[in-house]
């Protein structure tokens, strides 16, 4: 068996965002990232979904009979149209089943640029690369546990707090820090 640690995608650019369940606020706080990274960077976004088609009425109808769409509308409340409303230079949803998310995932680097930071919700692509940034959000009370240790852990829904890492969040010399003046 391969050893996936040491084999994972070494991806500096990324912060990625997962959590326990639906309505703890990843979507919103991948908004605020995106929003405060965009003044100074140009920002790719992604929603990665296992879950099939009958998920429509939490992240937005999406018409793809592929497993890659890109998002090019703005009018609208999908998560992949928030994520352009934020000032994502481009935005993706993928939907796949974790044991081919690797694959399609590397489907839709190539079309991210070197010096683009990418934002990206996803609870399993944890497994696969070793992002900049890792950031867990749980729920009040949950038992969720992560793949892999987040860097940073968020109670669900607090926008406050989100807020606060959001204003002092960098990326200095290919690298995600929080500086400590505002």
């Amino acid at each position: 068996m391969v050893d996936i640690l040491r084999k994972r995608l070494q991806l500096p650019q990324l912060i990625l965002i997962a959590g326990s369940g639906r309505n703890a606020g990843k979507t919103g706080l991948c908004c605020r990232i995106i929003s405060a990274l965009a003044k100074t960077n140009s920002v790719a976004a992604l929603k990665i979904s296992n879950h099939l088609f009958s998920e429509n009425s939490f992240h937005g109808h999406h018409t793809n009979t592929t497993p890659i769409f890109k998002e090019t509308d703005t009018k609208g409340n999908k998560d992949s149209m928030r994520f352009l409303q934020a000032d994502a230079t481009d935005s993706w949803f993928l939907q796949t089943k974790d044991e081919s998310l690797l694959s399609v995932f590397q489907q839709v680097l190539p079309d991210i640029g070197q010096d683009q930071l990418l934002v990206c919700e996803s609870n399993a692509l944890i497994r696969w690369v070793q992002p900049g940034l890792f950031i867990g959000i749980v729920k009040k009370n949950s038992t969720k546990t992560f793949y892999r240790k987040p860097n940073i852990i968020f109670q669900a829904l607090d926008f406050d707090s989100f807020d606060a890492f959001v204003q002092r969040l960098e990326f200095h010399k290919r690298r995600f820090r929080a500086h400590s003046s505002f």
